[in-house]
């Protein structure tokens, strides 16, 4: 009798902790604290740098000039991000290793920030949906003014 009365105390514990885990998982996703100011989600960032400071300064609306953005560009370069975004595409690279599109912003038509991804990352991109939300991490590479797009070498390490 005491092992099933233990055996039960362990199963409901595990309930438990599952329950928190998905409550503090669903109402982290509604925390007004956990969006940035495009209205997308985030993480910490790593290098203090959001999706939003990228585009206040990059994008088209910026008041910079484009010899600027050339120069302020550098600070950037070679940083790593952690940021949510909406997966838009997942394709192969023209060489190797995969291409991912995120889009952060809601006026966008195609994606905001392009990712390139190793091969040996395609296991976990497979189960990845288009118009779904996901994290990722990763080296800020390039700024295309003209398309509005950041590039972004997948990881940190």
């Amino acid at each position: 009798m005491k092992s099933e009365n233990r055996s039960l105390l362990v199963g409901g514990i595990f309930v438990l902790v599952v329950a928190v885990a998905l409550y503090e998982y669903i109402t982290y996703d509604m925390d007004d604290s956990n969006k940035d100011s495009q209205g997308g989600r985030h993480l910490h960032h790593p290098s203090g740098i959001s999706f939003a400071e990228i585009d206040d300064k990059f994008s088209r609306k910026s008041s910079l000039t484009n010899l600027q953005k050339v120069e302020a560009w550098k600070r950037y370069e070679g940083e790593c991000v952690e940021w949510w975004g909406e997966l838009t595409h997942v394709e192969s690279g023209y060489l190797d290793g995969i291409r991912i599109g995120m889009r952060h912003k809601a006026s966008t038509s195609t994606y905001d920030v392009q990712i390139s991804v190793p091969a040996q990352k395609k296991e976990r991109l497979l189960s990845w949906e288009k118009g779904q939300t996901y994290p990722y991490k990763g080296r800020l590479m390039g700024y295309v003014y003209l398309m509005d797009t950041v590039y972004v070498d997948w990881g940190c390490d």
